[in-house]
Formats: structure tokens, C-alpha cells, sequence
């Protein structure tokens, strides 16, 4: 078993795909680090802060899971906790040449940082958060995509 594991992302909003990753990632460290990026380059529906509250809210019941927010580097987010594995979630193709070439370039500023590469189950691997982003922007149906608990809090916001 892994004792601690990044699962770094922007979780604007945290999907069912996010979280099926996420339930991976329980059975195969110790500690799970959901870290989400305060600086990265996507335009963000939602604070830092609610971004937090949401995952905060979602896993506090889950002991092995610690919830953070990080700007800079992850593998430097990496380093100051102690971790040499960070995890990335893969939807497709793309994501897979973005991710790999990201790893690459993590490996090579710390060579003792691995990636490890995940996929959430076929069902979910569609979802992404951009998309739930622009269904709730222009108030269609996100439900489907988005865990019950995460659906209500959201709905609480507008």
C-alpha cells in the first residue's frame, strides 16, 4: 500500500467522475490528498472556498481523506508533504497526451515523482467539470453528473 497519494485538480465542481477516482485511490494508499489548485488556467465558476466547502462536506466522514488547497507547482505541493506518487484521472485521448506530457515534465524537476493514471469507471468517464459547469450557468439539469450531496449544496448557492 501506498502511505500517501496527490490527487491534485481544480474540482469546479468535484464530479462522480472525480469521486469514483477518489475511491480508488482509498483502497490503494494510506492517505489521500484531494488538493485543489487555487492558481491554474480554467475560468472558475467556483471559489477556492466553496470548492474546498464542497469537498470538505463530501468526504468528512472519511478519515483517510484530507482535503487542501495548493498554489505553484504540485510536485512542489509533493515534496513539502512527502509524497512521491500523485495520481491524475484520464477521460480520454487527450487528457492522456496532456497528463503524460505533464508527468514527463514532473519526473524531470523531481525525478523521485511518479504519476500514476487512473480512469473512472466507463459510466462516468464522459463527465467533465467544465461541462457541468456551463449546464449550471445556463440552469439546465446537472444532477446526473454530479453526486446528490454536491447537487444539493450547489442548488443551495443559486
Amino acid at each position: 500500500m501506498i502511505d500517501k497519494i496527490i490527487y491534485p485538480g481544480s474540482f469546479d465542481p468535484i464530479t462522480k467522475g472525480h469521486e469514483d477516482i477518489i475511491n480508488q485511490l482509498q483502497n490503494l494508499a494510506s492517505v489521500v490528498i484531494v488538493a485543489v489548485a487555487k492558481d491554474n488556467d480554467k475560468n472558475s465558476l467556483y471559489s477556492i472556498d466553496q470548492r474546498l466547502n464542497l469537498l470538505k462536506e463530501l468526504y468528512q466522514n472519511h478519515a483517510n481523506i484530507e482535503v487542501i488547497s495548493y498554489s505553484g507547482l504540485t510536485v512542489d505541493l509533493a515534496k513539502k508533504n512527502n509524497v512521491s506518487v500523485i495520481a491524475r484521472g484520464l477521460r480520454n485521448e487527450i487528457d492522456f497526451a496532456y497528463e503524460r506530457d505533464l508527468s514527463d515534465m514532473n519526473q524531470k524537476i523531481d525525478e523521485n515523482i511518479r504519476t500514476i493514471f487512473f480512469q473512472s469507471d466507463p459510466a462516468l468517464r464522459s463527465i467533465s467539470s467544465s461541462l457541468v459547469r456551463q449546464l449550471i450557468h445556463l440552469n439546465k439539469d446537472f444532477s446526473p453528473f454530479l453526486s446528490k450531496k454536491i447537487t444539493n449544496l450547489i442548488n443551495a448557492w443559486r
